[in-house]
């Protein structure tokens, strides 16, 4: 049954986790205390601020600043719940002014988490009270009662004592007045003493709690005092920061806009020299141009002189070659002609020879035969 309460749990746990999960940078972490019950002042229903001292801590939960400290009960049940000192029920306490206080139930709506985070509190912490028997309304409306009835007693006795005080002259009552009112009086002295004595030790208390007070409201006031100054330092430290970032950036945009306006006169000139260089060379070819006309004639007379020599040089080279070739080809057909003239008397005569050669071989055959 246990092990299935606690996969409930985790169950529910990661379930938070999932569903409708905020970004990691709105999280803050967030102290739990629980502030014991022995320094609990239930009849005045509040705790001194040095009461922290003797706070207990639970651990610390990471939820958003915006969530209100109503749904932060779940967290805290869910992370603390499991340790043994941690109460089943508990309420929510606030420092204000010189002592810790109860928050109430519509109050826990309203406040947030971001509420107990500097600036508004020292640190990022938030105390608890563990609920006992006498937070029950019926035995707080008693108590109030039995607090409205000690008081109109101890005022009812305050002016039985301005009656039973004895007078200088004799008694004008009757004697079995006198004696009863003896009686009462005597019977009512012992417990004004008391009484009396009960209000010196108040009054001590008092003046030892004044005193404390008075220390706490000095020492809350300096700490104020150091958030106010700490505060006020950050803030200046962030305008700073901004003028310095707004120096920077003006200054960038400044360097930007003088790199990008040397850039486009850079390309400016440029296109002014192109331009330049452009006609000049249009004017020197202009130039170039006019004297090449003056001198065109003369030089293609004296072009002409030196081809029509070159030509004539050709041409006599050319019937030279033509020549020689021509007799070339003839020593080349005569010498043809003789080579075959040879080749043919040459056949001519290895014939005849053959001739005889078998002429000479079927004799000698034929004789054979014979």
């Amino acid at each position: 049954m246990q092990s299935q309460v606690e996969n409930q749990r985790s169950i529910l746990h990661t379930n938070l986790i999932s569903i409708d999960r905020p970004d990691s940078s709105q999280l803050v972490d967030l102290h739990v205390y629980i502030i014991p019950k022995k320094v609990w002042k239930n009849r005045q229903n509040l705790a001194e601020n040095e009461v922290i001292k003797h706070a207990i801590s639970v651990g610390f939960v990471h939820v958003p600043e915006s969530l209100t400290i109503y749904e932060l009960r779940q967290y805290i049940n869910n992370i603390c719940g499991e340790e043994d000192y941690f109460p089943k029920e508990f309420s929510y306490l606030r420092s204000v002014g010189r002592c810790l206080t109860k928050v109430k139930h519509h109050q826990e709506k309203e406040l947030k988490v971001k509420n107990y985070r500097p600036p508004t509190t020292f640190a990022p912490e938030i105390y608890i009270l563990g609920k006992h028997h006498n937070d029950d309304p019926s035995i707080l409306e008693n108590k109030k009662d039995y607090l409205i009835r000690e008081l109109t007693m101890s005022e009812s006795l305050t002016n039985s004592q301005t009656w039973i005080k004895p007078m200088d002259g004799p008694s004008l009552l009757h004697p079995l007045f006198n004696h009863n009112y003896i009686q009462e009086t005597s019977t009512v002295i012992p417990t004004f003493s008391k009484i009396k004595r009960h209000s010196t030790r108040s009054n001590e208390s008092n003046t030892r709690n004044s005193a404390k007070l008075r220390g706490e409201q000095e020492r809350l006031y300096l700490l104020q005092k150091e958030l106010a100054r700490k505060r006020h330092e950050l803030e200046e430290q962030h305008e700073k920061e901004k003028a310095a970032v707004k120096i920077q950036t003006a200054f960038r945009n400044y360097r930007y806009r003088r790199h990008t306006k040397q850039q486009q006169q850079q390309e400016v000139e440029a296109i002014k020299y192109e331009r330049l260089q452009k006609e000049r060379r249009k004017s020197i070819y202009r130039t170039n141009d006019a004297e090449n006309k003056t001198h065109d004639a003369v030089k293609l007379l004296k072009r002409l002189k030196i081809l029509k020599a070159k030509r004539i040089v050709l041409e006599t080279n050319r019937r030279i070659i033509v020549h020689q070739l021509s007799q070339l080809h003839s020593e080349i057909t005569i010498r043809r002609r003789e080579e075959t003239d040879l080749w043919r008397q040459k056949y001519f005569i290895e014939k005849n020879q053959i001739k005889i050669l078998d002429k000479q071989d079927r004799i000698p055959s034929v004789h054979n035969y014979l």
